[in-house]
């Protein structure tokens, strides 16, 4: 909940583009947001093996596992994407991951 809650603070206190320590930003806005997202879903698989919830034992691994892999699929087309338009030269806007060197 904490890094929730930390992430849109990061965003409004971020360093202006040509900062040196725009990088730096950049990586631990990064890290706290991947980091949300892994604990996230652990959170959610741990909370649904509770058994005070009453879900359906036979389909609600698979629907877990279903979200899981579509949040990990769409974080990599994302990824995929952007490489292959910084490949190409034409973005418009610059991340950690399409710096220049």
């Amino acid at each position: 909940m904490a890094l929730s809650v930390i992430q849109p603070i990061m965003a409004i206190l971020r360093p202006a583009p040509e900062s040196p320590r725009r990088i730096i930003f950049s990586w631990l806005h990064f890290a706290a947001g991947t980091v949300g997202q892994i604990l996230a879903a652990a959170c959610v698989l741990l909370g649904a093996a509770q058994q005070a919830l009453l879900l359906p034992s036979p389909w609600s691994p698979v629907v877990l596992t279903g979200w899981l892999l579509w949040i990990v699929l769409a974080d990599l087309l994302l990824l995929i994407h952007s490489y292959s338009l910084r490949r190409r030269g034409t973005t418009t806007g610059q991340c950690w991951y399409m710096m220049s060197d």
